[in-house]
């Protein structure tokens, strides 16, 4: 089921990302949609969410390299769950891009994990689409 279709139904939903954990990171559509499913606490019920981030002309990922400074051993995967955990979601509408007589919005998202400064994951893209997943 489509949550949002768009990024400003997106802003105007009730949908918040904050403690949700990115579970998978996905290219589609020959690689133009970039595709991150989220475990969703903020229900009554746990819920799978596809975010789609249609249309990329960038996705910048940063991992905090200073987390890795704290490692003395080799890291336990299990552990690291933690460190896609989303602590901010911040989106926005920067402009257009125009292709030939078309006018394409450009959205802004930036997803931070460890903390408020670096984001984790920064994308431009036309579009943002939520979509609940059925749970198995």
């Amino acid at each position: 089921m489509i949550l949002a279709h768009s990024l400003q139904e997106l802003n105007e939903s009730e949908l918040d990302f904050t403690d949700c954990v990115i579970e998978e990171v996905r290219w589609e559509n020959s690689l133009l949609d970039l595709t991150l499913t989220l475990e969703y606490i903020w229900d009554t019920q746990p819920k799978r969410l596809n975010v789609s981030f249609q249309n990329c002309w960038q996705a910048d990922f940063q991992r905090n390299v200073s987390l890795l400074n704290h490692v003395s051993e080799p890291l336990d995967p299990a552990n690291s769950w933690s460190w896609y955990t989303i602590v901010s979601f911040r989106a926005h509408y920067e402009g257009s891009f125009h292709l030939g007589t078309r006018e394409l919005p450009i959205a802004r998202v930036q997803i931070f994990t460890t903390d408020f400064e670096s984001p984790w994951l920064t994308i431009s893209c036309q579009e943002v689409l939520v979509e609940e997943l059925q749970i198995t």
